[in-house]
Order: C-alpha cells, then structure tokens, then sequence
C-alpha cells in the first residue's frame, strides 16, 4: 500500500475480515513476511525493517536498515535478510536487531532473496545477475549473468533441488 499500510485478515471459507491494521513506515511497504505465529516483519521505501507484534498490534522493533528503499526481506531462522536500492544485501539478527553481514558485489538494486539450504543465500538484482553467496562468510561464490543484451533486471529467485529460477523484466 503506498501510504505505508499493512492490513490483516482472517481466511474463512466465506471471506476474511480485517482484524488489524498496521502503521509505522513512512513510505510504501514492499515486502511482508510472517517470522513466528504472531510476529511479522516487513520492509519499506522508507529504508526500515520492522518486527510487529500482531496479537498488540503495534511495531515492536524497528531497524533503519538501508540508505535506499529496501525491494525484499526473507525469514531464515531467527536471521533476517534485506535488499536493497543500496546495492547491498544485509543480514540482521532479529531478536537483537544487530547487523551480522553485508554483502556486497551488486552494480543495481537487489530485488530478490532465497536460501539454498542454511549455507547458500541467492540474490536478484537490477544489474541482470544472480548471485550466490557463502551466508556465512559473505563471500560471492559465483555470480550468473542472466542476460548480455536485453534490458531488464532480474526481479525473483527461487532455489529447489540444485534448480534455479529466476523472471527476468
């Protein structure tokens, strides 16, 4: 939502109902993600990540996290990552809201995330490459041009069985 809006609903088989509405971002909030049954994280234009608690429905904790607008954020535990405008990719410690690494090589905006398996974090981004990192070190591993030619950036990745899928527009 461009206002910096995020709603919840129940699911019924007849409908959902809104039960709460959340407000704290300044900017448009781009990604959302559930971390544990009543906590979920989300990310901003605003350059912030925020952890709410949704039975008290208020922001819990809030992380300014990037210089730019953060495109994604992706749950691995109780490790968070983000990307970013900022060409970077960074990895946050939910429960202390520290930063534990920052990843770096990107020439665009980072646009995706996945894991691949706990030891391999994978990124998408507006520099037409997809990259695979060491989670832990930050290393890039290996970095896939996706295209030479065409225009476009790489916009998701998904990992499954030694497959990778990306779109590209």
């Amino acid at each position: 939502m461009g206002n910096g809006e995020i709603r919840i609903w129940t699911l019924s088989k007849s409908g959902g109902a809104l039960i709460s509405t959340l407000l704290s971002h300044t900017k448009s909030v781009w990604v959302v993600e559930w971390y544990k049954a009543n906590c979920l994280i989300s990310c901003s234009s605003d350059g912030s990540i925020k952890i709410w608690n949704i039975k008290k429905g208020i922001c819990q904790k809030s992380i300014d996290a990037h210089v730019g607008k953060i495109w994604t954020i992706m749950c691995d535990g109780d490790v968070i990552y983000s990307g970013s405008d900022d060409k970077t990719i960074k990895c946050w410690d939910v429960k202390r809201c520290e930063l534990l690494q920052t990843y770096t090589g990107h020439n665009g905006s980072v646009f995706s995330l996945d894991m691949n398996g706990s030891d391999q974090l994978l990124s998408g981004s507006a520099d037409k490459t997809l990259r695979i990192w060491d989670a832990g070190s930050g290393e890039c591993l290996r970095s896939i041009w996706v295209s030479h030619t065409s225009p476009g950036w790489v916009m998701s990745v998904s990992v499954s069985q030694g497959h990778v899928a990306c779109s590209f527009n």
